[in-house]
C-alpha cells in the first residue's frame, strides 16, 4: 500500500487549483474579447439581358463591411462565375451561346439575393418554298416590289415591271393574275405597294398613275382614287400602303413627303407631314382631327398608335 503524506496532498491540490484557475480565467478573458459582426452582401439591380451570342457580363455587389467576402453560385449550366471578391465589388460572369429558338433564364445566387440573367433566343428561319424567274409568264417576274398575304394564306405579289399582280397559294402554285400597262381601271404604271384589309380587299399603289386601286381577292376592280398633285387625296409618286385593323388605309405620299389617311372607299380623312427634329420624333401633324392617331414618319417609316 502506498502512503501519501498529508503535506504532499495539500501541495498537489493547490497546484491543481492554480492550473484550473488560470485556465478558467484565460477562457473568460478570450470570450469577452470576441466581437460579433454580421456579414451580408446583395446585388445592385434585379437582373440583366444578354444576347444569344453569349459572352461576358458583370453585376455590382454591395457588402455590409469591407471585409465581407461573397461567393456567388449559378443555378444554370450555361452561366459561369468568373470571379469572386469581398466588400463592394463587381462580379464577372459569362454565358455560353444559346443555339435554341427560345430565350433562357438563369440566376446568379447570393443568400437571399438572386440576380436574374435572361438570354435571348436565336431566330431561326427555314426555306419553306421558293418560286419565280425573270420573265412575263405565269409565275415569272420583272422587278417585283410589294408582297402581302391574306387570311387564307394566299400570297399576292406586285410584279411591277410587268404592271400586274400575281396571286399564289402558300407554296407558290400560280392561282391568278390581273393588270396590264396603262391608266384604265385595273391597269398599272409601275405599281409599288400592296395591302390587304381584314375583309380580303386588295389595295395597290399605282405609283406611275398617282392613284390607289382597290380589288377583290380575285382581281376584280372595285374602286380607285387619287390624281397627280399636292392637294387632299392627291399624290406625287406614292409608294407604301397599309391597311389598319379598323379598315382605314394609310398611303405614303413620297413626293409630297407626307402620309395620307383614307377610309376603305377612298374618302380622304387627313394627312400629316413628318419632321425629324433635333430631339427625334416630333408631333407636327397637319389637317388632323384626332391627333392621338398621328405619330411621325422618320426615314420613310410609319409609326402609328391607333388607326
Amino acid at each position: 500500500m502506498t502512503k501519501i503524506k498529508i503535506g504532499g496532498l495539500v501541495s498537489f491540490l493547490l497546484f491543481l487549483s492554480l492550473i484550473l484557475g488560470v485556465t478558467e480565467g484565460f477562457a473568460a478573458s478570450s470570450s469577452n474579447s470576441t466581437l460579433s459582426s454580421s456579414c451580408s452582401s446583395s446585388f445592385n439591380g434585379q437582373g440583366t439581358t444578354i444576347s444569344s451570342a453569349g459572352g461576358t457580363d458583370s453585376a455590382d455587389i454591395t457588402s455590409s463591411t469591407s471585409t465581407c467576402s461573397w461567393n456567388v453560385t449559378s443555378d444554370s449550366s450555361w452561366l459561369s462565375i468568373l470571379s469572386g471578391g469581398k466588400g463592394n465589388g463587381t462580379l464577372q460572369y459569362s454565358a455560353s451561346v444559346n443555339t435554341g429558338i427560345y430565350p433562357r433564364v438563369g440566376r446568379l445566387l447570393l443568400p437571399n439575393s438572386p440576380f436574374s440573367v435572361t438570354q435571348s433566343g436565336t431566330e431561326t428561319y427555314f426555306m419553306a418554298a421558293k418560286w419565280g424567274s425573270f420573265g412575263s409568264g405565269d409565275g415569272q417576274f420583272s422587278s417585283p416590289q410589294g408582297i402581302s398575304i391574306d387570311s387564307y394564306g394566299f400570297v399576292y405579289i406586285v410584279d411591277s415591271g410587268n404592271n400586274r399582280i400575281q396571286k399564289f397559294d402558300s407554296i407558290g402554285n400560280f392561282v391568278t393574275k390581273w393588270g396590264a400597262a396603262g391608266s384604265g381601271d385595273g391597269q398599272f404604271s409601275a405599281p409599288q405597294g400592296i395591302a390587304i384589309d381584314a375583309h380580303g380587299f386588295v389595295y395597290i399603289v399605282d405609283g406611275g398613275n398617282n392613284r390607289i386601286q382597290k380589288f377583290d381577292a380575285n382581281g376584280n376592280f372595285i374602286a380607285k382614287w387619287g390624281t397627280a398633285g399636292s392637294g387632299d387625296g392627291q399624290f406625287n409618286a406614292p409608294f407604301g400602303i397599309a391597311a389598319g385593323p379598323t379598315g382605314f388605309i394609310f398611303v405614303s405620299d413620297t413626293g409630297n413627303n407626307r402620309i395620307q389617311k383614307f377610309d376603305s372607299n377612298g374618302n380622304f380623312i387627313y394627312w400629316w407631314v413628318p419632321q425629324n427634329g433635333a430631339e427625334g420624333l416630333t408631333d407636327n401633324c397637319q389637317h388632323i382631327v384626332d391627333k392621338k392617331s398621328c405619330h411621325d414618319i422618320v426615314d420613310n417609316r410609319l409609326f402609328l398608335t391607333t388607326s
